[in-house]
């Protein structure tokens, strides 16, 4: 037996024996039907699967083994996976090798599945249905994502991918983080090249200097300042080499007022607090920019964020999900003049997508806070090699 085998198989011993884990089960292929491709997360494809003895649904993400990874190292970074237990971190159920010969396996990584997609998905979904999302939304989904950092940082891990595909949700609407951890241990990776996620990296990290948890701040500021403007918030047209310099030593991008677009995108009015916030995690200086734990304190998210909205019921407008029936009523067949479930078929109201132009007046009866439209008035540390991103 390979030593990569003795590690997983060290994780999987340590599960089936915990006695408080009395779900912990011996995994491997045979066990999932595969649904469909997700996409690529770091280091590896990720794909929907089924438990097929129970139905489960669960997000499958297969890593190419590296047969040079210390066992001990790899075996710490799966138990680490295991003890991440935390509202706004996807769960963890485990790992095994998807093959007996070490040189051509993979890592499969078992992971919650999130309905509601990613950030990345949600922004496209409000563009394509020419929407804006509302202040509050907002609001909910950065405290997910700061309280799923601040929760990382108390176990010393700094995040260092957080992007719009990397922030999931749900059904219900609460944020999930994923992505993080294994990654750079189980991949030969190429770290240190400039590729996709470079994008949303920090100033600090873009210029090779040492950084902290802060550093997860900017990519939040910057996350969310695309979802609110529904763009990435730097010019399109610059290439590689000149948008990491603008990044550093540009000007830095901040949330602004917009009138209704040529494309028919309408237009949002924000309020100076939330300017203020994004403001606050895009400081250049990184010794300067808060942390998750203090910029959770910053009076936008403290007062939105804690506002009552029916996330869930946001999710079913913006994806057109139908309205679930209530326990002991019978939902009416298309034939008796109700509203039908099956993909085509008619929603009832309360499951239509809002138009722009609807979005605002309806806030209210469903959980939207949509942003006004314009025509209406109106300290560091050493950070080690593996991607358990070790913090101060």
């Amino acid at each position: 037996m390979s030593d990569l085998h003795k590690a997983i198989e060290a994780i999987q011993i340590r599960e089936a024996t915990d006695p408080e884990n009395e779900d912990a089960i011996r995994w491997n292929n045979d066990m999932f039907e595969n649904v469909r491709r997700l996409g690529e997360g770091a280091g590896g494809a990720v794909y929907q699967v089924k438990q097929k003895n129970t139905g489960k649904m669960m997000a499958m993400k297969t890593i190419p083994a590296n047969p040079e990874t210390p066992p001990r190292q790899l075996r710490r970074e799966l138990e680490f996976l295991s003890t991440c237990i935390h509202p706004n971190i996807t769960e963890f159920y485990g790992a095994y090798l998807s093959s007996g010969n070490a040189a051509a396996a993979e890592v499969v990584l078992l992971m919650e599945f999130c309905e509601g997609g990613s950030l990345e998905t949600v922004s496209k979904k409000l563009r394509e249905q020419k929407r804006r999302i509302g202040e509050q939304v907002v609001a909910k989904l950065a405290m997910g994502t700061l309280q799923g950092l601040d929760y990382l940082h108390g176990k010393k891990i700094i995040h260092r991918d957080i992007k719009p595909s990397n922030i999931l949700l749900t059904k219900d609407g609460v944020v999930k983080l994923c992505d993080f951890g294994v990654s750079g241990v189980l991949v030969n990776s190429m770290a240190g090249t400039f590729t996709g996620t470079s994008w949303y990296m920090s100033p600090e990290r873009i210029r090779g200097d040492p950084y902290t948890i802060r550093s997860d701040v900017w990519s939040t500021g910057l996350t969310i300042l695309e979802l609110a403007r529904n763009k990435f918030p730097y010019p399109p047209d610059l290439g590689p080499i000149e948008l990491l310099s603008v990044i550093v030593n540009g000007d830095i991008p901040e949330l602004e007022d917009e009138a209704e677009g040529s494309d028919g995108q309408p237009g949002a009015v924000w309020t100076q607090s939330m300017k203020d916030f994004v403001n606050r995690c895009l400081i250049i200086d990184g010794t300067r920019r808060p942390s998750p734990r203090e910029i959770l304190q910053d009076p936008w998210v403290v007062h939105n964020g804690n506002v009552d909205i029916d996330m869930e019921k946001w999710m079913r407008h913006l994806y057109g999900w139908p309205k679930p029936p209530r326990k002991g009523v019978r939902r009416p067949k298309p034939s008796d003049g109700g509203s039908s479930s099956t993909p085509g078929g008619s929603m009832d109201s309360s499951s239509q997508p809002l138009s722009a132009t609807s979005a605002y007046s309806a806030t209210t009866e469903m959980g939207y806070d949509a942003p006004r439209i314009i025509t209406e008035p109106s300290s560091r540390c050493a950070v080690t090699p593996s991607l358990l991103h070790a913090a101060c």
